[in-house]
């Protein structure tokens, strides 16, 4: 089975991925901005396809000859301005999304870290 994993590079991704290289049962795809960090994770044998969440063209057909996607890839900067934080998780999954849609994957997993957000005490103004 081939799984892509956007935001391989980041926490829970590099977990995940180390996770499911272990079980051998898994083709895992990632993705990336830094060659640099891609270069280890290919030596791991994982795929690395180049994407940057603000430009679409990038990341259209990332999804393809993929079964399932995990789509861990966003910004968790809340201090950010809203438009950049919107660009990066809503409209760069919706691509992500369409994308997948159009290449037939079987199963689309999305997840972001909510513990970020500010308390009720303190809402974002």
């Amino acid at each position: 089975m081939n799984v892509l994993i956007t935001g391989v590079t980041g926490f829970i991704g590099a977990h995940l991925a180390h996770e499911l290289l272990k079980k051998k049962s898994y083709d895992l795809v990632g993705t990336f901005r830094d060659t640099e960090k891609a270069l280890m994770y290919e030596k791991q044998g994982i795929e690395m396809r180049k994407a940057n969440l603000l430009t679409p063209d990038s990341i259209k057909d990332i999804t393809k000859a993929v079964d399932v996607v995990v789509h861990l890839a966003g910004l968790m900067r809340f201090h950010d301005p809203w438009d950049l934080l919107y660009n990066h998780n809503v409209k760069a999954t919706q691509t992500i999304a369409g994308d997948a849609l159009q290449h037939g994957v079987q199963h689309f997993i999305y997840s972001i870290d909510g513990g970020n957000w500010p308390s009720n005490k303190h809402p974002r103004r």
